[in-house]
């Protein structure tokens, strides 16, 4: 999977952990971090620890910096994107 964009980092998509995919995944569909961890799970603290270990990887410092990276990908905007 590429990018339809430039993006600051070299890392793709499949650089990160299936969890983190899930993780990001629900946050660029405007789940905040409580939904996420009910959704998934998982507790809250998990959740935050992932948010920021892939903010950090990617160089990012926002939701909607994560929300554009994500949406840089072409199969995952149309997944975002597209109604369930």
């Amino acid at each position: 999977m590429t990018a339809r964009i430039a993006a600051e980092t070299t890392l793709v998509w499949d650089d990160l952990s299936p969890r983190q995919q899930e993780i990001l995944l629900c946050l660029a569909r405007g789940n905040s971090n409580q939904e996420i961890a009910d959704d998934l799970g998982l507790k809250l603290s998990t959740v935050r620890n992932n948010i920021a270990a892939v903010y950090e990887m990617l160089g990012l410092s926002n939701r909607v910096q994560a929300l554009l990276w994500v949406l840089s990908f072409d199969e995952l905007a149309q997944e975002v994107l597209s109604p369930e």
